[in-house]
C-alpha cells in the first residue's frame, strides 16, 4: 500500500506531494509552488495530462493522489526518514515516487 501523503503527519511528505509542490503552474521553467518556493522545470515535468485541445491539467494528480514530486535520492531519504515506510517506488522518467508501507 502506498503511504497516504494527503494526510501524513509529517509535513515533508505533505509538502513534497505533487499537487501541493507543483500547483497550477505550467510555466516553463522554474515554478513557484503554493507556499512560494521556487522549483526547477525537472520537478514537476511530466506531473501535468495533456488533453484533446492541447489544454494541460493535473488530473491524474489530484489532491488524493499520494504521488511525491521528488528526484530519487530524496524520495529514498524521505522513506528512510519515515518509520512507516518500508520501500518505494519511483517513476521510470520523472521525478516521482510513492512511498510504500
Amino acid at each position: 500500500d502506498n503511504l497516504r501523503a494527503p494526510f501524513h503527519e509529517d509535513e515533508e511528505v505533505v509538502t513534497h506531494q505533487c499537487v501541493n509542490k507543483c500547483g497550477a503552474s505550467r510555466a516553463p521553467g522554474p515554478v513557484v509552488d503554493r507556499n512560494g518556493v521556487r522549483h526547477e522545470q525537472g520537478w514537476c515535468h511530466g506531473n501535468t495530462v495533456v488533453d484533446t485541445a492541447g489544454q494541460e491539467s493535473d488530473v491524474e494528480l489530484s489532491r488524493y493522489v499520494n504521488a511525491l514530486c521528488l528526484p530519487r535520492e530524496e524520495c529514498e531519504r524521505l522513506c528512510t526518514k519515515l518509520e512507516t515506510c518500508h520501500s518505494f517506488d519511483m517513476h521510470r522518467q520523472f521525478p516521482r515516487c510513492y512511498l510504500n508501507t
